[in-house]
């Protein structure tokens, strides 16, 4: 953990005072559910740190509901009028691998939300974003960060958060995450003030997992509509007896309710029932073979979670032909091999390691290698190349995109070269 020397006040602390206490005290929590996280009450005498690094607070939530609806924060915005600035606003789980055996210090790891860039302005002002759908249950605490953008970071030309403590919802370790070159690293000012930042986070009860409704078919089978969160893995059971329960199918929750298709014809009226699956949920379905000879194939599976899918023609031998990240629900490809098989089988697992997959690989129109790669957001990715698939040398490093979960690459040695081996991997 790295310690802060730096405080900073704004130019007109009178004038700017007022206006935060304005500010945070015209939020309101109509509308937006219950406030599962508060740390608007006591500032510490007008102190904001500024930073031009992308930064922010680790937090745990109060209360019980846990799909995020509103977040509201301060910044205090110390520029000019003329002035054209942005702040990003993104929020992790705190998931990521924890280097210290014992404690809380996982940093931020799957990205969860993130804001286009939305204007800021001078002196206090709170930013609320609203009508969002974030589902954290699954993490014991989250991370919100701010970068802001158009700024210098000198005095008078930045813009920074505003110190509060001690929440009145919810709870903050007294320290925040700063996201370096060199990656996450945790800044405290040691209680001088307390490192927390003015933030407010609504919350709604999440989606219980239930049957809605269940209709007979004409051939006596049933379609049964369900609900539950988004992502969320499920088991559909339908009852043969008084306690006899038999899973009729497994799936996720695509965010709205579904209708699943019990297709096994029942002599009487059945008796559903739907619960959380107790292993991850992964679909692997495969589609007809297209005019080259290419087979379809769809994965299903938990947004952010790296998986492998594999193949063989005996159900013996398998072998991976493809390594990715969900980026949504759902991932189509084709296996471009499937033709000089006559038969081939597939199946697919969430991977331990974070995935990431090499695309195309196109030419510039100076004959350069253009190489273009996805995987897991704000990490690095590394691109090697060889000349022989045995010696593998560095060529460069970059980061995966937030948004898009991808970064290219422009290899302009291979203008001379007739023939050149690449692969990448996930930086620490």
């Amino acid at each position: 953990m790295k310690h802060l020397l730096e405080l900073c006040r704004p130019v007109q602390p009178g004038v700017l005072a007022l206006a935060a206490c304005l500010s945070l005290g015209l939020a309101s929590p109509l509308q937006a559910g219950e406030i599962v996280f508060d740390n608007t009450q006591k500032d510490f005498n007008n102190m904001f740190y500024p930073s031009m690094f992308e930064y922010g607070d680790q937090i745990t939530l109060g209360g019980s509901a846990r799909t995020l609806t509103e977040f509201q924060f301060e910044y205090v915005g110390d520029f000019s009028q003329e002035r054209e600035a942005t702040v990003i606003v993104r929020i992790y789980a705190n998931d990521a691998f924890n280097p210290y055996p014992t404690g809380d210090f996982s940093p931020p790891g799957t990205l969860l939300h993130e804001s286009g860039p939305r204007r800021i302005f001078p002196d206090y002002n709170v930013l609320a974003f609203k009508n969002l759908s974030i589902p954290v249950s699954n993490y014991k605490s989250i991370t919100w960060t701010v970068q802001f953008g158009g700024l210098s970071g000198t005095n008078n030309d930045r813009a920074g958060l505003t110190y509060y403590d001690a929440p009145t919802v919810g709870s903050s370790y007294d320290d925040f995450w700063v996201k370096l070159p060199d990656g996450w690293t945790l800044f405290s000012t040691e209680g001088n003030p307390p490192s927390n930042f003015a933030a407010r986070v609504f919350a709604t009860p999440e989606t219980p997992i239930q049957v809605i409704a269940s209709t007979a078919n004409a051939d006596g089978s049933h379609a049964v509509q369900l609900q539950g969160p988004p992502y969320r893995g499920a088991v559909l059971e339908v009852a043969t007896g008084p306690t006899n329960w038999q899973t009729v199918s497994q799936f996720l929750f695509p965010g709205h309710s579904l209708t699943v298709q019990d297709k096994v014809p029942r002599g009487e009226t059945p008796v559903y029932r739907v619960r959380e699956s107790s292993t991850p949920v992964l679909q692997l379905s495969a589609g007809r073979p297209d005019f080259a000879g290419r087979m379809a194939l769809r994965a299903s599976g938990a947004p952010s979670r790296g998986f492998v899918l594999e193949a063989a023609w005996d159900m013996a031998g398998w072998f991976p032909i493809l390594t990715n990240d969900f980026v949504s629900m759902d991932l189509d490809f084709k296996d471009a091999m499937a033709f000089n098989f006559g038969r081939r089988f597939y199946r697919a697992s969430y991977t331990g390691d974070l995935a990431a997959a090499m695309g195309n690989i196109s030419f510039t129109v100076n004959n350069e290698t253009l190489l273009k790669a996805s995987g897991p957001p704000g990490r690095d990715c590394v691109v090697e190349y060889s000349k022989n698939l045995s010696t593998w040398l560095p060529l460069a490093t970059n980061v995966f995109g937030f948004t898009t979960k991808t970064v290219v690459f422009v290899d302009p040695a291979t203008t001379n070269l007739t023939r050149r081996f690449y692969r990448i991997r996930v930086g620490p």
